[in-house]
């Protein structure tokens, strides 16, 4: 009777290790996604803004056209 319980005592602070352990790999995860995603931000943010400059600087020459009138 007593190895059985020393045996469930050793299971149970075996499962207690392995939640802490994953409790801090899940912080590291989640810290690492909101890295990921705000250098994603970043980037998409400058590609959008690359994206307008070069659509603005793109005109037909029909505005410079219009403008002189």
């Amino acid at each position: 009777m007593r190895e059985k319980i020393n045996n469930q005592r050793i299971r149970i602070t075996k499962l207690e290790r392995e939640m802490h352990d994953a409790s801090i790999q899940r912080e590291h995860d989640i810290k690492k996604y909101d890295d990921l995603k705000n250098e994603r931000n970043y980037w998409k943010k400058k590609y959008e803004n690359n994206q307008n400059t070069k659509s603005n600087s793109n005109f037909s020459g029909e505005e410079y056209l219009d403008e002189s009138k």
